[in-house]
């Protein structure tokens, strides 16, 4: 009966201590996450500048959110841009409303390409 008593006592001190060695991974998994992953970011310098970019945006037909989901193109606080608005149809709609855009901010450099060669090939290169 004694070694009955003693071995469930050291079965509980060994699961109590594998118990207390998994909540201090824990621990430590936190404060190494809280250490490295919440750092604030860091903006890159003035001294470096930010590349410019191209903006493609193939369109299609109108729908009533349209001109403020393409002004918010016009309107991004990047240093360097052009956009690129490629469609396929001169009939369509959306043309009017990319024009009258380009026309708005005139300090931002946009294209209209029409004609699905230019888009396709705009596309691939």
């Amino acid at each position: 009966m004694v070694l009955l008593f003693y071995t469930l006592y050291g079965f509980a001190i060994f699961f109590f201590g594998g118990w207390c060695f998994v909540w201090l991974l824990h621990i430590i998994a936190i404060i190494n996450g809280k250490l490295k992953l919440h750092r604030k970011p860091q903006l890159p310098s003035p001294e470096v500048p930010l590349p410019g970019v191209s903006i493609l945006k193939p369109l299609t037909g109108v729908d009533q959110n349209l001109y403020t989901n393409l002004e918010s193109f016009f309107t991004m606080n990047y240093p360097k841009f052009e956009l690129l608005f490629c469609i396929e149809d001169e009939s369509d709609p959306s043309i009017m409303l990319v024009k009258k855009l380009i026309e708005k901010h005139p300090e931002i450099d946009a294209s209209i390409f029409i004609g699905k060669h230019y888009c396709e090939t705009l596309i691939v290169h």
